[in-house]
């Protein structure tokens, strides 16, 4: 249970957290309303993909279409980019190359703020909207969000003002070194808090392999994703050229599914 403590705010502060659960139950309500179903809790329990690995890359860093993307090209595989459309580091003709290429553009909000942080409806409603029209613009279709740090994934309130903008969003990450319950697809996940597995340079080959292994053997589903691809690795979340290669050369080796994030949800 989420409880929030106002001793200590301000009459306004108290105010605006007031008017942003107001705000949120109305369009809340007015979704669940609109769609005739009582709650969004859209779980989904089954996978019609085994031995699959859905490829996402976040935050749209210039090593993702400079490095990423050649290689991804060389072994056949598509993946989903997730764009933050007020500082994405990579061009927009570059984006829908990648799209008409058949990779999956999706949004990744506008600012990438964690939404739980956000107390202003507003705000939350501006993030939303303007990264799907953003990508609109560009000719793409975005009805999945790949939420920044997973923040909100939990709250049936923030998942029902996700619902009036996208079909899905990407939720936690996880660490690969965590049994596989916890982001295993085929297990069942709600189409809210789709988990996946987060990569760095805490990842070794052996993890990846470990990863992948077990995943082919018990024809299982699940997301990986990267932040950035560098020559060099510069923080955590780096994996470098040089061993994105090997790993996609790993899964090309062992012939398993690699498709888009919008692919596994909408076939």
């Amino acid at each position: 249970m989420e409880i929030i403590h106002l001793h200590g705010l301000s009459e306004k502060n108290k105010k605006n957290i007031i008017l942003f659960f107001f705000i949120f139950f109305i369009i809340g309500l007015s979704y669940v309303v609109t769609n005739n179903i009582l709650t969004d809790i859209g779980f989904i329990y089954e996978s019609t993909y085994n031995r699959t690995i859905i490829i996402n890359l976040d935050d749209s860093t210039t090593g993702q279409y400079k490095n990423a993307y050649p290689i991804l090209n060389e072994y056949g595989f598509k993946a989903t980019y997730a764009i933050i459309t007020s500082y994405t580091e990579i061009k927009n003709s570059q984006i829908k190359k990648m799209y008409n290429n058949g990779m999956d553009i999706e949004s990744h909000t506008k600012d990438h703020i964690d939404l739980s942080k956000i107390f202003n409806p507003f705000t939350i409603i501006y993030e939303l909207k303007s990264s799907k029209d953003y990508l609109t613009q560009l000719g793409i279709n975005s009805d999945i969000l790949i939420l920044p740090n997973g923040g909100g994934a939990y709250n049936i309130i923030y998942r029902l003002v996700i619902g009036n903008y996208y079909n899905y969003s990407r939720g936690q990450l996880f660490n690969a070194s965590l049994d596989d319950s916890y982001y295993n697809l085929n297990l069942g996940f709600n189409c809210y808090n789709i988990p996946s597995v987060a990569l760095g340079n805490y990842t070794t080959f052996q993890d990846f392999k470990n990863l992948i292994n077990e995943t082919t053997l018990k024809n299982k589903t699940i997301i990986i994703t990267y932040h950035k691809i560098e020559d060099k690795s510069d923080t955590y979340l780096t994996v470098t050229t040089d061993t994105f290669k090997k790993e996609m050369d790993y899964l090309y080796t062992l012939n398993v599914n690699v498709i888009t994030l919008k692919q596994y949800l909408e076939g």
